[in-house]
């Protein structure tokens, strides 16, 4: 129970919480004040660093002036001894570091770091560096392991550039400070950090407890209720009646709410009975469309079957009888050939003759299986003419084609117009036995209107109300109108024909 208490959950979640504000909060802290301390330090690093380059221009200065008169008037012994004083004071001082006088053929007259380097030509990388300036500039470098700042002053001899002064400043003392200062900083970090734990477990305790207190008056309306719930659960519907409400917030609002919901499952208990009653209809009823669908499916393979059939008997009876005679009247012509005898036209006439039966007859197996072969070429009344005429001569029923108005139309509708029209034939020469079919097209208002009726023995509508009742055929034309976002409709009664009606819009 304690595992999965509200209670405890929201303790847990709150208390964590405050954990979370205060060690971010915490963090932020004693980051910005190091980051501010750490920003003191580098300004003060950097007015020290000017102030020593300030100290490191001007000695290059009164230095240089010091060498330019030497130079003039060839006194080059008081550069020396000008250079020792300095050397000297800076054995107690620090400052300079080192005075390098170099021409600019890079040869070093005077090297007070390394006087044995005197009148040589330097190489290093600060002296490469150094002999190219020809203005004034301040180098920081690394030699070994002491890091200077030099200045780097050019000298001039005669009105042209004679070489360059190089005096150069330790930085050991400067970074001795900020090893010590980074020290510091990191020593004020440790108490801040320290403080700042304290600070933080006491805050977390003392609103611990505050939670732990304001968690009961919290969730005990919600336990209380979910205990309800457990016994509503088991079916005792009156436990609700015990619960009191005396909150106006949203666990009050809950209370309500759920003392309302108690009420409707109970009503709705008894309503879903009477669901299940119906579900078990619809499910009846679902498996005895299966079943319709099962008899459809061997309605369709039945006729599959069929089709095959006849236009096998097609190809035989028609081309292939017509294949035989034309081949007959070929072996005649071939014998009178070999004979010497003069062929008579009659037989050539009569070889055209079967060969133009056998296009025509070809033409209407293929049109039977491809219809769009040609309804790419043709509108739709004259598709519907041209099968008419095919039917009519087939099975000797009159087939009358009226085309009052046509339009353009596209090659999906056509391909689908004509197989309800083609199914429509072929059902009234199975079932009507009519003797007069008469066909009407029309269009109006961007809809495609199609009528077909027969004077055949009809039958009763009424039974035929359902669709999974339909035959294979009137359920395939009804399909086909569907896809095409038409209507199908039909009227029929018992020796008064069938008249099909099909809606069907071109835009």
């Amino acid at each position: 129970m304690f595992t999965y208490s509200i209670r405890w959950k929201f303790i847990i979640v709150v208390v964590c919480l405050i954990i979370s504000v205060i060690t971010i909060i915490t963090v932020m802290n004693i980051n910005t004040q190091e980051i501010a301390i750490k920003k003191e330090l580098k300004m003060h690093i950097d007015v020290m660093k000017d102030s020593m380059r300030e100290r490191a221009m001007d000695f290059s200065h009164g230095l240089r002036s010091t060498i330019e008169e030497a130079m003039a008037t060839f006194d080059i012994s008081s550069i020396i001894a000008q250079t020792d004083r300095y050397v000297k004071k800076a054995k107690y001082s620090g400052e300079p570091a080192y005075i390098i006088l170099m021409d600019s053929n890079s040869m070093a007259h005077i090297h007070t770091l390394h006087p044995d380097l005197c009148q040589t030509k330097l190489r290093g990388k600060a002296d490469l560096f150094a002999i190219t300036q020809s203005k004034e500039t301040v180098n920081e470098y690394v030699r070994g392991d002491t890091e200077y700042m030099e200045s780097i002053v050019p000298i001039n001899f005669a009105s042209s550039h004679w070489g360059v002064l190089r005096v150069g400043y330790s930085l050991k003392r400067l970074d001795s400070m900020i090893k010590d200062s980074y020290k510091e900083i990191k020593h004020r970090k440790s108490e801040m950090v320290f403080h700042s734990i304290i600070v933080a477990i006491v805050f977390i305790i003392i609103s611990s407890i505050i939670v732990l207190i304001l968690s009961g008056t919290l969730t005990n309306p919600l336990i209380n209720l979910t205990k309800t719930a457990e016994e509503i659960a088991k079916g005792d519907f009156s436990a609700s009646d015990g619960i009191s409400v005396r909150s106006r917030d949203e666990v009050g609002i809950l209370a309500h709410t759920f003392i309302d919901m108690t009420h409707k499952l109970r009503t709705s208990h008894e309503q879903l009975e009477q669901y299940s009653k119906t579900l078990q209809f619809r499910i009846d009823e679902l498996v005895n469309a299966q079943l319709s669908i099962r008899k459809l499916s061997q309605k369709v393979l039945t006729a599959h079957e069929e089709e095959r059939k006849r236009l096998s008997m097609e190809i035989h009876d028609g081309i292939g009888q017509t294949l035989s005679a034309l081949k007959l009247n070929l072996m005649i012509i071939e014998r009178d050939i070999n004979d010497g005898r003069t062929v008579q036209p009659t037989l050539i006439s009569n070889v055209v003759k079967e060969i133009s039966t056998g296009i025509d007859e070809l033409r209407s197996i293929i049109l039977e299986l491809r219809p769009t072969y040609y309804l790419s070429n043709l509108d739709m009344g004259e598709i519907f003419i041209f099968y008419a005429k095919k039917f009519e001569h087939r099975f000797a029923i009159k087939v009358t084609v009226t085309v009052i108005k046509s339009m353009e139309i596209s090659a999906v509708i056509k391909d689908n117009l004509f197989r309800v029209f083609q199914e429509a034939l072929h059902n009234i020469y199975k079932h009507a036995g009519a003797n007069n079919i008469e066909v009407q097209l029309d269009c109006d208002n961007n809809m495609l209107i199609l009528s077909i009726s027969d004077n055949g023995v009809g039958f009763d509508t009424s039974k035929n109300q359902d669709s999974h009742k339909e035959g294979l055929g009137i359920l395939t034309m009804r399909e086909r109108t569907e896809l095409l976002d038409g209507t199908f409709t039909m009227e029929s009664s018992p020796d008064s024909g069938t008249t099909i009606l099909i809606k069907v819009p071109v835009q």
